[in-house]
Formats: structure tokens, C-alpha cells, sequence
């Protein structure tokens, strides 16, 4: 009997932990505007050829550093320039990653066409965002 209480509550940590390990991500969307200033950004799932694109990554509260990856993958359903990635620490709710179209290597506009960016916390895809450009 004692054991099978062990059991049990072994089980019911194991899944809280599991439970607690989701809940870091809340919300993600796109953006245009100035990567560098939260308050610069305007969301909006349609872009066009210049505009900076961002990805906007809001986390519930999360105890230590959180790695936060967004891949952009354009209209032929390859990467789009490098994984972003940013460490968020404990105390920061919000992190802005984006693509600077200047910053391309062959420095021409984006593709027209559908989009779509990953975002992955601590390794693991939590979300799809898909945006156009026109």
C-alpha cells in the first residue's frame, strides 16, 4: 500500500512538472517596424516588400533563462536567413525577434508571397505564425 502511494505521487509530480514546463509560452504574433523598440512595432499578419518583419514572443512567468528560436521560412518552404535566438531571463516577459530586408545578403525586398515563421521555446515548436507579403 505504502509503495503504490509512492508511485502515485511520483506520477502526480512528474505530470505537474510536465503541466508547469508548458506554460511558459502564452502568446506570439507578427510585426512590422523597429526590431530594437517594443513600443515601435505594429502588429499585422501583412507585410510589405520593406518592412521589417518581427516576430512578437510574450512568456508567462518562467523561473531561470528561457531560450526563445524563431525561424522564418519563405514562400518556397525554405529557412529564410539564420535561426534568431535570444535567452530571456527570468524577469523579461516579452522578447521582439526580426528580419532586417537591408540586412539580406543580396539586399532585395522580400519575396511576395505566404510566409510563415516557427517558434520554438527551450528546443520545442510552441507555434506556427503564417503572414504575406505583397
Amino acid at each position: 500500500m505504502k509503495r503504490a502511494f509512492l508511485t502515485l505521487a511520483a506520477l502526480f509530480l512528474v505530470l505537474m512538472l510536465s503541466a508547469c514546463s508548458g506554460e511558459v509560452f502564452d502568446i506570439a504574433y507578427t510585426a512590422r517596424g523597429d526590431s530594437t523598440n517594443l513600443l515601435a512595432v505594429t502588429k499585422t499578419d501583412n507585410f510589405q516588400r520593406t518592412d521589417d518583419v518581427n516576430v512578437v514572443v510574450k512568456l508567462s512567468g518562467h523561473d531561470g533563462d528561457v531560450e526563445v528560436q524563431v525561424k522564418f521560412i519563405n514562400p518556397e518552404g525554405g529557412q529564410e536567413g539564420e535561426t534568431l535566438t535570444a535567452v530571456v531571463p527570468e524577469d523579461v516577459g516579452t522578447v521582439v525577434l526580426g528580419l532586417d530586408w537591408e540586412q539580406r545578403p543580396s539586399q532585395e525586398p522580400w519575396e511576395a508571397g505566404s510566409w510563415s515563421a516557427e517558434v520554438y521555446v527551450d528546443g520545442e515548436m510552441v507555434h506556427e505564425l503564417e503572414y504575406r507579403v505583397n
